[in-house]
Parts: structure tokens; C-alpha cells; sequence
């Protein structure tokens, strides 16, 4: 239920004050389910939001009663993003997924059109068949256009952490500092691993174009 990856990322980076918590396919349950841990224990200074990539919570794998709906819960903001031609994620699960995530306007939603499932990371997904006998819908955008618009999600939310009713300096210094390491250290890709090598060229331009 707990990663340990945020302890890694700090002691590498000590300087930044908040993380966005963003994980893709198992990657957001992991996202989701370390974020609820870290509020159980009295820590949440360090979280900056919550960006679930065709992905949503769940409660039923031992981690607690996930809820990010209730008052206690109004100072966190997410993101939900899915893609039309995901044919991976159950739909239904998703949906419902959605009731455990924070209410009114800090929830985030965005649904991209022509998207699939691979596309939001950089992995080879041609054994999946074999494994789980799911077949991935066929996209109609490129790759980098989906990530771009699911980085511009995460900036988002990214955004509010920044803001100074958050408690977290609004100079374009820590602006900057955030999003240089929010996709590099929580853009979670195959199987919730976390994968700081995601610093391709295409990285780099997503972030310039989701911070602006």
C-alpha cells in the first residue's frame, strides 16, 4: 500500500515542497493508495495533489476505505483524466471510482479524445494480450498529443499546490522547480513502477507547454 518512493524523490530533491501524486493504469492506484497513507499518519504537508491517469481509487485491496470525497478532504485537488479509445480500464469501475475522489471543482476532468490506454506512458504493452487477455483500442492522436494534454491535467492541479492559500510560495522559482521534477519522479508508468528515466525530448516539451 505504500511505495516509499516520496522519501526517495526528497532526499534527492530536498528543496521541493510539494508533489504531485500522478500514476497511470496501477500506477494511480499506488498514487492514490500512498497519498491516503501518508494522511494517515498526520503527514500531508508534502502533498501537492492527486492526477489519476486512466486509472481511479479503489477500496478493495487491504489499503483502507480510500475517500478523498468527504470535508476533511477539501484542500486536496486531482485530476481524472481517461481516454476515448482506452479499452483496458473498466468503464464501469472507473466511473464508480469516481465518488472516492474530491468533490465539486477539485476534481478535474478531462477525457481525450482518440486516446488509448499505452499512450499515456512509454512502454511496450504487446504481451497484454497474452496476460490478460485485453486488447488496447486503436488511437487516433499521436502519442505526444495525449501526454501533452494529460501533463496540462497535472499542471493543473500542480497549479493549486503553488498557490499561497496552500501554503506553498507562488515565486516562478518554486514554479519552476515543481515542474521539472513532477513528470520526471511521479509520471508513473506499466504496472505502477516508477520510472525516472521518462526525460525524453517529448517530456521536456510537455512541461514547457502544460507550465507555460
Amino acid at each position: 500500500c505504500e511505495s516509499g518512493r516520496l522519501s526517495l524523490a526528497q532526499r534527492a530533491f530536498p528543496d521541493i515542497e510539494k508533489w504531485v501524486f500522478a500514476g497511470h493504469s496501477l500506477g494511480g492506484i499506488a498514487a492514490a493508495n500512498e497519498v491516503w497513507a501518508m494522511a494517515g499518519r498526520n503527514e500531508t504537508d508534502a502533498i501537492g495533489g492527486l492526477a489519476l491517469l486512466a486509472s481511479y481509487v479503489r477500496q478493495d485491496l487491504g489499503c483502507g476505505l480510500v475517500d478523498f470525497s468527504t470535508e476533511e478532504w477539501d484542500w486536496l485537488h486531482a485530476a481524472s483524466v481517461s481516454a476515448s479509445h482506452d479499452k483496458i480500464v473498466n468503464g464501469a469501475n472507473f466511473e464508480a471510482g469516481k465518488k472516492w475522489l474530491p468533490s465539486g471543482n477539485n476534481t478535474i476532468t478531462v477525457n481525450i479524445e482518440g486516446g488509448n490506454h499505452r499512450q499515456f506512458g512509454c512502454y511496450d504493452d504487446s504481451e497484454r494480450e497474452s496476460i490478460n487477455y485485453k486488447v488496447d483500442g486503436v488511437p487516433t492522436v499521436s502519442a505526444e498529443d495525449q501526454q501533452e494534454q494529460a501533463a496540462s491535467a497535472i499542471a493543473e492541479v500542480a497549479s493549486y499546490a503553488r498557490s499561497p492559500t496552500n501554503g506553498v510560495s507562488s515565486s516562478g522559482s518554486m514554479a519552476s522547480r515543481f515542474g521539472q521534477y513532477m513528470l520526471d519522479y511521479f509520471f508513473l508508468g506499466r504496472a505502477g513502477l516508477w520510472n525516472p528515466l521518462l526525460r525524453s525530448t517529448n517530456i521536456k516539451k510537455m512541461q514547457q507547454s502544460a507550465l507555460g
